[in-house]
């Protein structure tokens, strides 16, 4: 149990010139092997986003590796110091390591998260037969902070990453550089949503247009003309299961993901205010929104899936949206709705809007998804369902497929 690695007692070594006569001290040999396959995924991970942002630092024992200014993992002697996820972890687990930190590690990352905080563990844990969801922990956390850059400044010995990934590409940069990242939006949250844009969609990030089911639908009333105009649409919850297909997918995943609500397929930033005003529930406010997207949560797939989604409202300007470095062309002639709209796409952009970002934690148990009724097109055959796949409302796969599945991702469950 990771309880037996908590607050742990100083111990000093002998300083060492190189990072790996260091290693050796502090590890086991079979320890060791285990710590740089640790590194070498995070590593690896991170070099999938932007291989810029990773930073390796060695000097008199202490070994520290930075994502985007943070230090994700510090070894200094024998104290392994992480940037902690606690979704990571059981119930139980997570209120006893909360017990075990001081106010200062239990507050330092709330600007990030309240289930974020600084862990102090014996690199003995390396010895342990229980890592997986000690390096979840932190794994979960690589695209959380990618997206919330700070600015600090970074002696680095990139050269060092060789030592944990031999193969992979190596930015030359001088050994005393001085590393800054400095935001240049109108907030810190705006950042967020400029970063997982340019990332593009991908296996855990998402662009929605929407969340509920609009009174209208866009349509050409006249052939000759081709002038658009909105009608009323009849579907009922027909787009709304749409996007809950991905959620649930997500929360099937082993990592966090990321749905951007009021972001077109290009990356345009167009808000969720149509979303809202026009949607054919009842929804005033940005409070009535949430409160309505989490009792939709509740009801298709639990109070408990519910309890791992975090939604955040952010405003995004004509001049955020001029800085972002879109990976595709704003292609207003992809849709009605596009053409109708298109004043709210960024070459337009005159207003600022408010975009949704949903993020998910992975469940601990399978989450299945019940879909809301729907007045038209059956499209659903059972009454609970499965996602594993974000994007595509034609991902779900058959029964010997899921229950495999399951088995693989969650082995205690069935």
């Amino acid at each position: 149990m990771i309880e037996k690695f908590l607050n742990p007692d100083s111990v000093s070594f002998e300083s060492q010139n190189t990072l790996n006569e260091f290693l050796q001290n502090v590890f086991s040999p079979h320890a060791l092997e285990k710590f740089v396959e640790f590194i070498s995924s995070l590593i690896r991970d991170i070099h999938e986003l932007d291989k810029s942002c990773v930073k390796i630092f060695y000097e008199d024992n202490v070994f520290i590796l930075f994502l985007h200014g943070y230090q994700l993992v510090k070894l200094q002697n024998n104290i392994l110091t992480t940037i902690t996820d606690l979704h990571a972890f059981s119930f139980d687990i997570s209120q006893l390591i909360i017990e075990s930190l001081k106010p200062d590690q239990k507050n330092k990352y709330s600007n990030i998260s309240d289930n974020v905080v600084e862990l102090e563990i014996d690199a003995s844990i390396f010895d342990s037969q229980e890592l997986e969801d000690f390096k979840d922990s932190v794994s979960y956390l690589i695209t959380e902070l990618f997206i919330k850059p700070i600015e600090i400044e970074v002696n680095a010995d990139n050269k060092l990453i060789s030592y944990f990934n031999s193969d992979l590409e190596i930015l030359e940069i001088e050994d005393e550089e001085i590393l800054t990242t400095k935001s240049t939006l109108s907030s810190v949250d705006t950042e967020m949503v400029k970063n997982l844009v340019e990332l593009d969609e991908q296996y855990n990030v998402e662009f929605k247009a929407a969340f509920f089911d609009s009174k209208y639908k866009v349509a050409v009333l006249n052939k000759e003309t081709k002038q658009l105009e909105e009608v009323e649409n009849e579907q009922t919850n027909q787009h709304t299961n749409i996007v809950l297909e991905t959620v649930n997918a997500f929360l099937n995943y082993t990592t966090p993901c990321y749905l951007l609500i009021g972001v077109a397929d290009c990356g345009c930033c167009i808000g969720i205010e149509n979303d809202y005003k026009k949607a054919k529930r009842n929804i005033q406010d940005l409070r009535s929104y949430e409160e309505s997207f989490f009792n939709i949560i509740s009801e298709t797939m639990g109070t408990v899936a519910a309890s791992n989604i975090k939604l955040d409202f952010i405003k995004v300007t004509p001049e955020d949206m001029s800085s972002i470095n879109y990976p595709n062309d704003c292609n207003i002639e992809k849709s009605n709705y596009s053409k109708f709209y298109k004043h709210l796409h960024r070459e337009e952009a005159t207003h600022d809007v408010t975009i949704g970002m949903i993020t998910t934690y992975p469940s601990k148990t399978p989450v299945f998804f019940t879909p809301l009724q729907q007045n038209l097109e059956k499209k659903y055959m059972a009454k609970k369902l499965y996602f594993t796949r974000g994007g595509s409302s034609d991902r779900n796969n058959d029964l010997e497929e899921t229950i495999q599945q399951i088995k693989n991702r969650y082995p205690d469950y069935l």
